[in-house]
């Protein structure tokens, strides 16, 4: 019976965990990060891929687009700063060194109802958050390219949020060491 009991509870805080409501002021970037990462190396896995591991240059990388998108509300892979214009410029900033990058960006809303695929969606905890950045890059045969590259071993990952348009802004960026 105490055995059944653990188990009930065990059960309840994995649900719960995986419901867990986004603050958009306040964004849980590793939780995201982590939920997404799930979805994806799963993926990877099934494609017998090199799994993705956190790097945290990655992330500033990736922290410097997601805010300047969600900070002017516009989906982007450049920005007028001249030290973070580009990818290649935020990688030099942040002293990265790599063969190969790649970065993935995107918007969705916050808790208004959108489409992928013909399905609809709503974004209001983490996990849905992570599923739909997912599969809105899965369904995107550019974005796709980058996640299944065979030669990305790094992922850093950052979320902004826009309060006029409910809009969060993503970054993912990939690469492989030099």
């Amino acid at each position: 019976m105490r055995c059944y009991w653990l188990l009930l509870i065990c059960l309840l805080f994995f649900k719960l965990s995986n419901a867990q409501l986004l603050d958009v002021n306040n964004i849980d970037q590793i939780l995201v990060h982590r939920l997404f990462l799930k979805e994806l190396n799963a993926q990877r896995t099934t494609l017998k891929l090199p799994l993705l591991t956190v790097d945290s240059s990655l992330n500033k990388m990736a922290k410097h687009q997601a805010e300047y998108m969600a900070n002017n509300n516009v989906l982007s892979h450049t920005q007028p700063n001249k030290t973070k214009a580009t990818l290649n410029k935020r990688a030099q900033l942040e002293m990265v060194n790599y063969t190969t990058i790649g970065e993935n960006c995107l918007y969705v809303p916050y808790n208004i109802p959108f489409k992928i695929k013909n399905k609809i969606y709503t974004v209001s905890t983490y996990h849905e958050l992570a599923i739909a950045m997912f599969l809105t890059w899965e369904n995107s045969p550019k974005h796709y390219k980058n996640l299944k590259n065979k030669f990305f071993v790094y992922s850093g990952f950052y979320v902004g949020y826009n309060n006029y348009s409910n809009n969060i802004y993503a970054t993912h960026v990939l690469c492989n060491p030099h």
